[in-house]
């Protein structure tokens, strides 16, 4: 019997449904296909990797919205809920040990994927379709793509003086940004 695949698009995200474009004017999106039984993590890490991002911060799925919804609707799955007890929402699920199919159920199912909460990487995930695997196909994949992402660390030119903080509020969703204190 043949694996069950899953079709995502997935389109990163100037802010919340508004899609990042390039210097070329083209919306900076993937689509992944990825086994559906295999846990959101490894979703998350063929996300990171299609957009040529090292897999090393904490991320989650959410189903929120808006700011305000995004770190506060159910369903959601944090890789914070696969650490030890007390740092995850107590309604966060497991990547882990979550399917990729569970969270995304049927076609067009959408997700808010947030990868590194400090620099708030955002993207847009929708199923696309449902397939099964071609057999000596390696998964996960990317089919398609378009737009150059930018780079996950960019040379900073400015000193840290004049850099803002931005991240997200995890009480109420919000974007915040700080600003270093003048010494």
């Amino acid at each position: 019997m043949t694996a069950s695949i899953i079709r995502l698009r997935v389109t990163m995200l100037e802010d919340l449904g508004r899609a990042l474009h390039d210097a070329a004017g083209q919306a900076v999106m993937r689509e992944v296909e990825i086994p559906a039984d295999r846990p959101l993590e490894s979703l998350a890490r063929a996300i990171v990797g299609a957009f040529g991002f090292d897999f090393d911060h904490s991320f989650g799925f959410y189903s929120g919205r808006s700011r305000r919804s995004l770190l506060r609707a159910l369903p959601q799955w944090q890789s914070f809920a696969d650490m030890p007890a007390g740092t995850a929402g107590a309604q966060a699920g497991s990547v882990r040990r979550t399917a990729i199919a569970e969270a995304f159920p049927t076609q067009g199912s959408r997700l808010t994927f947030l990868f590194d909460y400090g620099d708030e990487w955002l993207f847009a995930v929708e199923a696309l379709e449902f397939g099964e695997a071609i057999p000596r196909r390696r998964y996960p994949r990317v089919p398609a793509a378009t737009g150059e992402a930018p780079p996950q660390y960019p040379d900073e030119e400015e000193s840290d003086e004049d850099r803002e903080i931005i991240g997200i509020n995890p009480r109420t969703g919000e974007r915040i940004v700080l600003k270093p204190k003048l010494r």
